[in-house]
């Protein structure tokens, strides 16, 4: 399961991504749709899958920023800030 769990952040993988989007246009359009890469619902699920993958790195790295030994740059200096050093 992706997402904030109680073991911590596991973001979601850009085939993850694919599979939830596709998923999303069978169950609006019906099994039969075309999803093949080269048609029309192929290409939107590419062009959507990669930005939406970014979001999810994005909300890792936040999620990572919070924490001494997973921060960096400027994130490590706020973290360490929270405990005086």
């Amino acid at each position: 399961m992706a997402g904030l769990t109680s073991t911590g952040f596991t973001k979601k993988t850009l085939q993850e991504i694919r599979e939830d989007l596709q998923a999303a246009l069978r169950a609006a359009f019906g099994d039969d749709i075309n999803l093949d890469a080269d048609s029309v619902f192929g290409r939107l699920v590419d062009n959507f899958a990669k930005p939406l993958a970014d979001v999810w790195e994005a909300l890792e790295a936040v999620y990572h920023s919070q924490y001494p030994s997973t921060a960096e740059g400027v994130a490590l200096d706020n973290a360490l800030s929270l405990i005086h050093i």
